[in-house]
């Protein structure tokens, strides 16, 4: 399982990919998963967890277009900023 932001992570079975939101623990305390999307790569469960967290803040409250598409762009922003972190862009290298 691999942790995206906030409560969503990204799960496999092999043969796809599961977006899953963290719930709360069960009764022994352990953490639970709820799964809320499947794809078929892991590009695109990434893209579905910008979709839903993108709707998420969207549905926070009444927005003028202007405000709309800033969301979008904002949460593009962070997940491209995400990935290049994942990836060891934008950190300083080792020189000997």
């Amino acid at each position: 399982m691999m942790h995206l932001t906030g409560s969503y992570y990204i799960d496999t079975s092999g043969t796809g990919y599961t977006l899953t939101v963290a719930g709360k623990p069960d009764k022994n305390g352990n953490p639970t998963y709820r799964p809320v999307g499947y794809y078929t790569s892991l590009e695109t469960a990434i893209e579905g967890c910008i979709n839903r967290t993108t709707s998420e803040r969207i549905a926070e409250g009444m927005h003028s277009l202007e405000e709309g598409l800033a969301i979008i762009r904002e949460e593009r922003s962070k997940f491209a900023a995400l990935l290049r972190k994942a990836e060891g862009y934008g950190e300083e290298k080792n020189k000997d």
